[in-house]
This record gives structure tokens, sequence and C-alpha cells, in this order.
């Protein structure tokens, strides 16, 4: 079973090729590493699934790969917030990710819920969803 999961897993992260996905944009591979790990941290907190963290990033980086418009530093937390928005609705069974909850434990408060929306909504067409 495992051996056919993994197998899977490989499939899948061949399907989306995310090489390169930050040529164009500031945002650099230390920006991203220290993102994702953020995101792992705050997953593991919301004690969302595994492979809604995988999802999340993976999500992040196809956005970052087919986004024409540079992305800055300052958008890469927004971008992320949106990534695991949009992998929680997919994967987490009840969704344990409400807006109210993203605002407020998530952001601090940083976003509101309208330009997490609107960041959500470009990030899944971005993705072609």
């Amino acid at each position: 079973m495992q051996n056919e999961i993994t197998e899977t897993l490989r499939k899948e992260q061949h399907q989306f090729d995310t090489s390169n996905c930050l040529d164009g944009h500031e945002i650099t591979a230390v920006n991203r590493a220290r993102m994702v790990d953020w995101m792992n941290e705050v997953l593991a907190n919301f004690e969302s699934d595994d492979q809604t963290f995988f999802l999340s990033v993976s999500i992040m980086d196809r956005y970052f790969k087919a986004c024409p418009d540079v992305q800055r530093i300052t958008d890469l937390h927004l971008v992320g917030v949106a990534a695991m928005l949009i992998a929680s609705k997919f994967q987490e069974t009840p969704m344990l990710m409400t807006m109210d909850r993203i605002v407020e434990d998530m952001c601090h408060n940083k976003f509101r819920k309208e330009e997490i929306a609107q960041k959500e909504f470009e990030v899944f067409q971005g993705i072609g969803f």
C-alpha cells in the first residue's frame, strides 16, 4: 500500500512542472523556504492533514510558475495563505479553516477577509482551476 501511495505522489509531482517557479519574481528561494516552514507550522497548529500541507506548497509554486505579474516579497504571505485556504477546501473534512480563524489566528489581522478572498480567487484562476 505504501508503495502505491508513493508512486501516486510521484506521478502527481511530475504532472505539474514547478521548476524555476520563482523566475521573474522578486521572491528568493530563501523567502520561499521560510514561507514553506511557516505554512507547515500553521497547518500543524490547525491539525491539518499532511496532504493539505503538500497541496498548499504545490498550489503556491504552481501559482508562481503561471503568474505573469512580478510577485514581490510583500505578496508572498498572502499567496501562501490563499494556497493553504484552497488546499484545505480540497483536503479537510470538516474544513477547519474558517475565514475568521484565518484572519485572526493565521494572519493576525494583517489582511482583511476581502483581500484573502480576492487573492484566493487569483491563485485559483492562476493555477488553472
